[in-house]
């Protein structure tokens, strides 16, 4: 953790040839990304199953196509909050 700051700077000048060796290409150009985030998000059923597995059930009524994103985005906080733990997702659809 205490080096992040130290390598963020060292890659803030975009180092050609640390990304040819990194990466196999140099980098054409630095892109701005900044996440500020304030949702809430609950998850339609999260469970421990018998064997310790952690299932997380999410039921559709419709084909929404941000919804694989959605999928992602619970796995990573389901992960957070047990992060020894086997997860299984499920999208359940009509």
């Amino acid at each position: 953790m205490r080096y992040d700051t130290t390598l963020k700077d060292l890659f803030h000048g975009l180092p050609q040839t640390l990304f040819k060796l990194l990466v196999g290409q140099e980098a054409r150009e630095r892109l701005p990304c900044e996440f500020a985030s304030v949702k809430k998000r609950v998850p339609d059923l999260v469970v421990r199953l018998l064997d310790e597995t952690i299932l997380h059930l999410e039921l559709q009524s419709d084909g929404d196509k941000s919804m694989v994103w959605r999928m992602v985005e619970y796995f990573g906080m389901i992960r957070q909050e047990y992060p020894e733990a086997t997860l299984r997702g499920c999208l359940v659809l009509p």
